[in-house]
């Protein structure tokens, strides 16, 4: 498969399927925006077989708050 960046969860979905891979989603907190791809095993430069199960890992955003206590 093409080693290339994939952003977005549709994107990820739609170039694995069309690959012939099957993905697997799942979210994290992290830094990056709701909805952007921030993990995959296997890597995009692995060469694996079709219908080989892609995890892909997408941001949730960030789980941290900011406290208005005394504002």
């Amino acid at each position: 498969m093409e080693d290339r960046d994939v952003v977005a969860v549709a994107e990820a979905d739609v170039v694995l399927a069309d690959a012939g891979l099957v993905a697997r989603f799942r979210e994290r907190s992290s830094a990056a925006p709701p909805g952007v791809v921030i993990e995959q095993q296997p890597s995009a430069a692995s060469t694996v077989r079709p219908g080989t199960t892609v995890d892909v890992v997408v941001s949730s955003g960030s789980s941290s708050t900011t406290s208005t206590t005394g504002v």
